[in-house]
């Protein structure tokens, strides 16, 4: 990562990390959300802990949203690899499409050894949880979407909640929209 912020390059050796200076990146909407999960990805192998900010997209219809990342990704390799106060993840400013404007702030460690993630686990589903974000619109419409998801899934499962994110003001996004991310 280029200590500007503006530039991110992939080299076959080792990953510096820039000595845990503070980035910032802004990026275009397809790069913001690969980046962020390929960066969370990489960073681990670095020399020292990454810290950056990315600037843009938030939510892609095609890609994993910050929510996912943050609710899912983040609390699973904080306990696989004993990380609960280094790793961090916070949404500072949604950005939705077609302007974006979100603020991801992130918090990488450097992990000197890897170990074998293993996702086979079977299991049923016991328990949703979820996200409903959105900025510059109703938050009647946050509500219905949350409430109609709800009854939907208490259809099938006693244990469901979701939990309703509206960003208003200076961290509201350049766009309206709305997401809604569930984690089984």
């Amino acid at each position: 990562v280029a200590k500007g912020g503006s530039l991110v390059r992939f080299y076959a050796g080792i990953v510096t990390s820039n000595e845990g200076v503070e980035l910032h990146f802004d990026g275009t909407r397809e790069e913001h959300l690969l980046l962020s999960l390929d960066l969370i990805l990489v960073a681990f192998t670095g020399k020292t802990a990454l810290n950056i900010h990315l600037h843009g997209l938030t939510n892609h219809p095609t890609d994993n949203s910050v929510d996912t990342i943050q609710n899912q990704l983040i609390p699973y390799l904080k306990t696989h690899y004993q990380l609960d106060n280094e790793l961090a993840m916070k949404i500072v400013k949604r950005g939705y499409l077609p302007l974006g404007g979100g603020h991801v702030h992130i918090v990488i460690p450097a992990i000197r050894k890897l170990n074998r993630v293993n996702l086979e686990e079977k299991g049923y589903i016991k328990r949703v949880r979820g996200t409903c974000a959105g900025s510059k619109i109703s938050t009647s419409i946050l509500n219905q979407v949350k409430d109609k998801v709800k009854s939907r899934m208490l259809e099938y499962l006693p244990d469901v909640w979701i939990y309703t994110d509206y960003f208003k003001g200076e961290k509201a996004s350049l766009s309206s929209g709305y997401s809604l991310s569930l984690i089984a």
